[in-house]
């Protein structure tokens, strides 16, 4: 009977501690974050872009770039609408023709439920280069149970 009422009573004495600690926390105030305005007037940030905004921003950059002596890049993916990076910028979809520097660019296609293809092109001043890249599933296509 001891041990009984021993239990009984530090499960009050628990009830009662923990009663007063949520009564404690429902009368604190939160605490407010302090904001501090920025620096820098609204205009200063940069706008958001939509992905095809990018790509004609990136694809003109390319351009700009590559000069007289542009090389000229043909992409094709299999399948189409694979995603496009050429030294890391987002420059489109396939198919793609593109105007870049002559030298060496680090290309990278992606398309949805596909492998990531990654590769080097080297370009010469005014080559034209066809890149077709078959782009492989993550899945298979058939499953078989056995």
């Amino acid at each position: 009977m001891g041990s009984v009422c021993a239990f009984a009573q530090a499960a009050a004495e628990y009830g009662s501690v923990t009663s007063k600690a949520a009564a404690a926390a429902a009368k604190a105030k939160p605490l407010a974050p302090s904001l501090t305005p920025p620096a820098q007037p609204p205009s200063a940030h940069l706008p958001v872009q939509s992905a095809e905004a990018a790509a004609v921003a990136n694809c003109r950059a390319l351009k700009e770039r590559a000069g007289p002596d542009a090389a000229k890049l043909s992409l094709r993916s299999v399948p189409d609408h694979a995603q496009v990076w050429i030294d890391t910028l987002f420059v489109g979809a396939t198919p793609l023709e593109l105007a870049v520097a002559p030298g060496t660019h680090q290309l990278e296609m992606r398309g949805v439920g596909m492998e990531s293809a990654r590769q080097k092109v080297e370009l010469l001043p005014k080559q034209s280069l066809q890149v077709t890249v078959s782009l492989k599933p993550y899945y298979r296509n058939k499953i078989s149970l056995r």
